[in-house]
């Protein structure tokens, strides 16, 4: 025999202290990704580089980065006097360029 006036749980329940520790993983993950696009970006300013961002090319960089201000970077052109360092940063910042080429550059 059921009782008439039953309390249903609900499905799901959460306390407050997991809430505010999932909303501050997720505001460190977002912090995170936010350099990462910034320092892409500051680095393309500083290195006066060329990328091609192309709707052609299937995205290699994911949706939500794309949706915080990211963009495809295809290929970069460097001089030739380019560090070592500076090409391991390149390579580091620019996952998905397909090309980082050197070139002479024009006078």
């Amino acid at each position: 025999m059921s009782k008439p006036f039953a309390i249903r749980r609900p499905w799901l329940q959460f306390g407050l202290g997991t809430v505010f520790l999932v909303v501050t993983a997720f505001a460190i993950w977002l912090g995170w990704e936010l350099s990462f696009i910034r320092q892409r970006q500051a680095w393309l300013r500083v290195h006066d580089s060329w990328g091609l961002d192309s709707q052609n090319f299937q995205s290699a960089v994911p949706r939500w980065r794309l949706i915080m201000g990211d963009t495809n970077v295809h290929w970069i052109l460097l001089p030739l006097d380019v560090t070592q360092e500076e090409l391991a940063e390149a390579n580091r910042l620019f996952p998905e360029a397909g090309s980082i080429s050197l070139v002479q550059p024009e006078k």
